[in-house]
């Protein structure tokens, strides 16, 4: 069963983009948190692959394997650092979405109270 989740393609976009030149610091804590929620949405994605019809599982085996290696560069969104506005609430997002059971996040989606936060901004 396929979920559209609201807002998350903002999300994710601005999310899981990392920082630019804001600080070493701020970039790593933001880079860790965004790859522990793809790590977790990863392997919430590999408990269900029973679900998925043997012809397809490869395919999406080889897709759940890298999707984390994938995200943005530092300089994807310039000037999204500490000082943005919106880097706080997404930071509070990331953090939160590992937290979620993979129950929850399948039922519910992304929509941890800090990604509530981040998406009515």
């Amino acid at each position: 069963m396929t979920k559209r989740l609201p807002g998350l393609a903002s999300i994710v976009l601005l999310s899981l983009g990392a920082m630019g030149p804001q600080g070493v610091q701020a970039a790593d804590e933001y880079l860790e948190a965004s790859r522990a929620a793809c790590n977790h949405i990863r392997d919430c994605a590999m408990g269900k692959m029973s679900e998925i019809p043997p012809e397809y599982r490869p395919m999406m085996e080889q897709s759940l394997a890298t999707m984390c290696q994938s995200l943005p560069s530092a300089e994807s969104i310039p000037g999204f650092g500490p000082a943005h506005k919106m880097y706080a609430p997404a930071l509070a997002c990331m953090k939160s979405i590992p937290t979620q059971s993979c129950k929850s996040y399948l039922d519910d989606g992304l929509m941890t109270p800090e990604c509530k936060k981040l998406e009515n901004m």
